[in-house]
């Protein structure tokens, strides 16, 4: 249980936030916190993650000072950073409590030591020295049910948690237009800003009470003359924060447009909501019929944005309504999946792949109707293609996702390791017995420190005993007590070009033990740990690739089918985490195989298969993975849920 700062309950977590942004901030040095209650047997796992924006942020990495020393800032830019901590070790009876952290850095002036900064609840407004400018929270657990006299916090957050469903479900698509002060134009006399400048547009959605849109006849109104009627809407105070930063709120002069009603508005006035405990979920928006203004400047792009409204609506927001199109439409899984050019998500499906219906429930949530059965394919032969090509820039993210069941052979036996010798700088291993190893097999070598959590492509036949593995020859590896061991791998994704291989590319594929990614035919493999897969459960990864933040993360899921099926009405649809690890990358990647995605043959059922624009926070995976119809199609590059093919006969003119 969590209660402000304090943490009870072994595995609940903190997520601590900044209220204002550190600026001018060149390096961080190291950090320095303060907590309560941590010693040998209870104590926390802290992580961190960091953005310039304070909206699309980097995946959690553990908080150490070397973490902290390889971020790269521009001093330019805000730098905000958002702190996790979870109690991993937690004595019966004991509690954890989160006190203060700092943080030493460097900037343009020069090494400063940053002020110790705590919750705002834990500062006397009274003290100027002490700086609370971290809000705790608790990721609205699971005990954060709603009780009007327990703490304060857990009902706001609830209330927080309904008002922000609700928009989303009711709520309707606007474009809302900022009107920012030029602050050069302030009237000291008058205390007040005489010039604005229209340049942040964003999309939101809003709710409009009972649903009452302004009625479309003449109304005549004494002081806005002949016209439509104004009328309010509600803006939550979580939607508008997200597209505009913290502590934003909506202005007058505010411009916004209702592409339901195609009228444009502005807002004449702004109230709070008269909320419980004085928690202001949403704002009421008082709004009135559009006319420009003499003293709102316009960006050249919004000027003729809105010049163009009066002509033509297509011209304008013909992007945004093809995005909600596509949102609302979801032509990748509502459409008929036809053969040819109608199927809308493969170019091309290998007429020997065999999908099969079977409902992959997660308690009450449907994850998936349709697997591949790629194991009825021999290995790496093409079971399907897709249209869209394998094109990643310098400044694009990209995030991975599939489900999968194991169709592994039983693992082969470990061989012991003769010798070790070297073959033209390569490694080459002799085995004690015949290892019957073929070209380009996987191996993985044990008991060797210098080769632990790596996997080996076997490069070179010498003889039944001797073979070369692509990995340099390592000087003083030591005497031979290692084992050697054959890896069955599952080519899942394939991103390099099948006609005219060449370096350049992506790939992701599945192993007993690894996850493994080649991007530009340098493999990153992660380590799992997880040798041994159940033949009747289901297991998601994500993948998530930032060019942004120059991070590869890869997460492993597994569903929990025995309590689905013994007692799914006292459960949730919560996926069981088996692993997650975070690798730098080399700077921003660029990846362009002149080719398609693919889907090859391999040993395992394959469904639900993703890939999005924008890496997946931590948090939404259990939202993203359990979604059949995926909710953010505009996001999303590839949605293939393994529908088979309609195999009928398509006629032009039927008579």
């Amino acid at each position: 249980m969590v209660i402000g700062n304090i943490i009870t309950a072994l595995d609940d977590m903190l997520i601590i936030k900044l209220v204002h942004p550190y600026k001018n901030v060149k390096q961080i040095v190291s950090f320095e916190d303060e907590t309560i209650g941590e010693d040998i047997n209870n104590y926390f796992l802290k992580f961190f993650r960091w953005s310039t924006d304070n909206q699309v942020f980097s995946d959690f990495v553990p908080l150490t000072d070397a973490k902290l020393q390889q971020i790269i800032l521009d001093p330019t830019n805000n730098f905000w950073i958002e702190y996790k901590y979870e109690a991993i070790e937690l004595d019966t009876g004991h509690e954890l409590e989160f006190v203060s952290i700092a943080l030493e850095i460097i900037t343009d002036e020069g090494h400063l030591r940053a002020q110790v900064q705590v919750n705002v609840n834990s500062c006397d407004p009274n003290d100027r020295s002490c700086s609370g400018n971290l809000i705790i929270e608790d990721c609205c657990g699971e005990d954060n049910t709603f009780k009007p006299y327990d703490w304060a916090n857990q009902a706001n957050c609830l209330y927080d948690q309904l008002t922000a469903i609700t928009t989303k479900i009711f709520g309707h698509c606007i474009r809302y237009y900022r009107a920012v002060p030029d602050k050069r134009s302030r009237d000291a006399f008058l205390k007040e800003d005489t010039l604005f400048t229209r340049e942040i547009v964003k999309e939101i959605q809003v709710l409009v009470p009972d649903n009452a849109f302004p009625s479309s006849e003449f109304q005549f109104d004494p002081f806005d003359g002949m016209g439509h009627e104004g009328f309010e809407i509600h803006i939550t105070r979580k939607e508008f924060e997200d597209a505009f930063g913290g502590r934003e709120r909506p202005r007058e002069r505010d411009s916004i447009y209702v592409p339901l009603t195609q009228k444009m508005y502005h807002v004449s006035s702004v109230a709070l909501s008269d909320e419980i405990m004085q928690m202001h979920a949403y704002w009421r928006v008082k709004l009135v019929k559009w006319e420009d203004r003499q003293n709102i400047y316009d960006s050249p792009e919004i000027e003729q944005e809105l010049d163009d409204l009066t002509v033509s609506m297509n011209d304008v927001f013909g992007e945004a309504i093809n995005s909600d199109f596509l949102k609302i439409t979801k032509p990748q899984q509502y459409q008929t999946i036809g053969t040819g050019k109608n199927d809308y998500v493969r170019s091309e499906l290998n007429v020997e792949i065999s999908i099969v219906d079977e409902n992959i429930n997660n308690n009450w949530t449907i994850v998936s109707k349709n697997y591949y059965a790629l194991g009825k394919l021999n290995l790496g032969v093409v079971a399907a293609k897709y249209r869209k090509m394998v094109d990643i820039k310098a400044e694009d993210n990209r995030a991975f996702t599939f489900w999968f069941r194991s169709k592994f052979a039983i693992s082969k036996p470990k061989l012991n390791i003769l010798s070790y010798n070297n073959n033209n700088g390569d490694l080459q291993i002799t085995t004690t017995q015949l290892n019957n190893y073929k070209l380009n097999d996987i191996v993985e070598v044990t008991n060797v420190p210098q080769l632990v959590g790596q996997i080996l492509y076997i490069k070179q036949i010498i003889d039944p005993n001797t073979f070369v593995v692509e990995s340099n020859f390592i000087i003083g590896i030591g005497t031979p007590t290692g084992k050697v061991q054959y890896k069955q791998n599952a080519p899942i994704l394939y991103g390099y070009n099948v006609d005219n291989p060449t370096t350049n590319g992506m790939s992701i594929e599945v192993l007993k033990g690894f996850i493994n990614v080649s991007i530009n035919n340098v493999d990153y493999t992660f380590a799992t740990g997880h040798n041994d897969y159940d033949a009747d459960a289901w297991y998601s990864v994500v993948i998530n690739m930032s060019n942004t933040f120059n991070q590869l993360t890869a997460y492993l899921y597994r569903l929990d089918k025995p309590l689905t099926y013994t007692n799914p009405q006292a459960q949730d649809s919560t996926l069981t985490p088996i692993y997650s690890e975070t690798k730098d990358l080399n700077g921003p990647i660029t990846v362009n195989s002149g080719s398609v995605w693919s889907v090859l043959g391999s040993p395992v059922d394959l469904t639900n298969i993703r890939i999005f624009e924008i890496p997946i926070e931590e948090e939404s995976h259990d939202a993203v993975l359990n979604q059949y119809v995926v909710r953010d199609t505009q996001l999303a590059l590839i949605v293939d849920n393994a529908i088979p093919q309609i195999q009928l006969l398509k006629m032009d003119n039927p008579r």
